[in-house]
C-alpha cells in the first residue's frame, strides 16, 4: 500500500523544524503575471472561488516550511525559476 505524507505535519519538510511558514501553491509572481493584484475569481470543479489577491491563504499550502527554509534555502530555486522564465519569454 502507498502511504502519502500529510501536509499537516506541522514540521518543515526540508529540515524537520517547526513548520511556521506557508508557501504558495504556485509562484506568487506567476499569479501576479496572470491575475495582477486585484480580486480574482478562480473556477474549481465548476465552483467559483474568490481570491483576494496574490497573498490569499486560499492559494497557499498549510505551514509546511519553517521561516528559515522558506526565506533562505528555497530562494536560490525561486531565482533560478525566474531566470528560466525570463529566458523563455
Amino acid at each position: 500500500m502507498i502511504q502519502f505524507k500529510s501536509t499537516n505535519s506541522k514540521k518543515c519538510w526540508l529540515c524537520s523544524s517547526v513548520g511556521d511558514s506557508r508557501e504558495h501553491k504556485h509562484k506568487k509572481t506567476d499569479f501576479k503575471r496572470v491575475f495582477g493584484e486585484s480580486e480574482t475569481v478562480i473556477l474549481k470543479k465548476e465552483r467559483k472561488i474568490d481570491i483576494q489577491g496574490p497573498g490569499s491563504d486560499l492559494i497557499k499550502f498549510d505551514k509546511v516550511l519553517c521561516s528559515n527554509c522558506n526565506t533562505t534555502k528555497t530562494q536560490p530555486f525561486d531565482r533560478a525559476y525566474d531566470i528560466v522564465y525570463n529566458l523563455c519569454k
